[in-house]
């Protein structure tokens, strides 16, 4: 079994690129990680499903039993975080100066084939955390609005959403709570603009 040392992660249900990190995310200090090269093709399921993996063909030694693995195709790396079942439920991407280092070892290194139970699709990049602060941000707008009982504004936002006029101010704002749910999209990416927009002008 091979190891890396002293490497820095950020794990999240989703996979985000190091550059996304911020200062308040909770980031870990692997001392030691059980290091493995995998085929592109096996790192494209990771990167696109959540998987159960076969831990018994990846790690042979009880004693190397881990919650956390480093997977590099000589290209890519990532790092993921196991429960007991092997399912991956959290991803790292890693710092650029540690994936440049574990991709050069991976080079010669010899490639173990996964196995591993296919389950639901990841997350797509609308719902990655650029994508959750736009919503966040219409969620208290419009949680402001309603407490404000500003139906002017409430009426504004729902026709610049939905192209629709309607005087119906409950049916419009519970409306746009619903829709708040949902993945983020242009829509909403539209909306955060334009209540951005509206606090420069009161400025």
């Amino acid at each position: 079994m091979q190891y890396y040392y002293d490497v820095l992660g950020n794990f999240s249900e989703y996979i985000l690129k190091f550059y996304e990190w911020e200062s308040n995310d909770d980031i870990v200090n692997i001392k030691k990680i059980p290091f493995i090269k995998i085929s592109k093709e096996d790192m494209r399921v990771l990167l696109s499903y959540s998987v159960i993996l076969e831990m018994d063909n990846i790690v042979k030694n009880s004693k190397d039993k881990t919650n956390y693995l480093l997977f590099s195709t000589g290209c890519d790396a990532l790092m993921v975080e196991l429960n007991q079942e092997g399912k991956i439920i959290y991803y790292s991407s890693l710092l650029i100066e540690d994936e440049l280092e574990v991709n050069e070892l991976a080079h010669n290194m010899n490639t173990i084939k996964l196995k591993f139970k296919v389950l639901d699709k990841l997350k797509t990049l609308s719902d990655y955390r650029q994508g959750e602060k736009a919503k966040n941000l219409i969620f208290h707008e419009l949680k402001k609005i309603r407490d404000n009982d500003n139906k002017d504004e409430c009426l504004y936002y729902y026709y610049e959403w939905f192209h629709v006029s309607t005087d119906d101010y409950d049916k419009a704002i519970k409306k746009m709570f619903l829709e708040i749910k949902k993945p983020f999209n242009k829509d909403m990416e539209r909306i955060e603009k334009l209540i951005r927009l509206s606090y420069k002008e009161k400025l």
